[in-house]
């Protein structure tokens, strides 16, 4: 309603301002009967430019604005897809979907990445949203800016599944896009996360190897929360994805 407001606003200071001068220039004395609607006619265009100029900043680029943005970071096994998908499946709120340069895995739905190759990473780098690398299988995971925008325009809000060590890049670049960033980490303990990993079906070597990101994941995060004191990133700390979903659903509707 604001925004209807401000146009309103506007809209009569611009017809005031082509009256006033109207009226000033019909005060001239010398000006020639050719030359009045000639001055009528330019001061009619910049005011016509002005109104086009107000009317995109007002009703086109504000698609972006008051819209959420849910950073979610965990450990494995924590609930970090239960709740995407739950948020998606229930109330239309979509996950950013990430480009990664690893293979794609059996039976793994091909829209859940772009799967792509190393030798093209390169052009997606000026609109890099947040990278990571697994040192593990050197795979890259990343996500783009210009993807976050798009849906956006489409969505009220948009979920990002990130590591701790990305919040403030990714805080950073889209302080330009004027929506609000909400960040939920998950902060399971140690024994349900084994315990849901092994009840999808993740096998002891594989619950292993994932450790030594698990314990890098919970050193960012501390660091993270020393670093916010300056940042005031609004933060949810989750125990489960039902919880975390009560928490953001509170969130997108306050």
């Amino acid at each position: 309603m604001r925004k209807y407001r401000n146009f309103a606003s506007v809209m009569f200071i611009l017809c005031y301002a082509f009256l006033f001068t109207y009226i000033y220039i019909e005060s001239i004395e010398g000006l020639s009967e050719q030359q009045r609607p000639v001055i009528l006619l330019i001061m009619a265009f910049v005011i016509f430019i002005l109104f086009v100029d107000l009317f995109f900043h007002l009703f086109l680029t504000s698609k972006v604005k008051n819209k959420k943005v849910f950073l979610v970071s965990g450990c494995s096994g924590a609930g970090k897809t239960s709740l995407v998908n739950k948020l998606f499946e229930e109330n239309n709120i979509p996950s950013l979907k990430s480009y990664t340069t690893r293979d794609q895995r059996t039976d793994e739905p091909s829209d859940t990445y772009h799967f792509i190759d190393y030798s093209v990473i390169n052009k997606y780098l000026d609109d890099c949203l947040q990278i990571f690398i697994d040192t593990t299988t050197k795979n890259v995971y990343f996500s783009t800016v210009g993807d976050l925008t798009a849906m956006l325009r489409r969505y009220e809000a948009v979920t990002i599944i990130i590591t701790p060590n990305s919040v403030n890049e990714v805080f950073t670049k889209l302080k330009s896009q004027n929506v609000d960033i909400v960040y939920v980490h998950f902060i399971t303990d140690d024994q349900t996360r084994y315990t849901q990993m092994k009840n999808r079906g993740d096998t002891c070597e594989q619950i292993s190897a994932r450790k030594p990101l698990d314990d890098f994941i919970k050193l960012e995060y501390q660091k993270f929360t020393a670093r916010n004191e300056k940042l005031g990133i609004t933060t949810i700390e989750v125990e489960n994805s039902e919880n975390g979903y009560k928490d953001v659903i509170t969130e997108v509707t306050s």
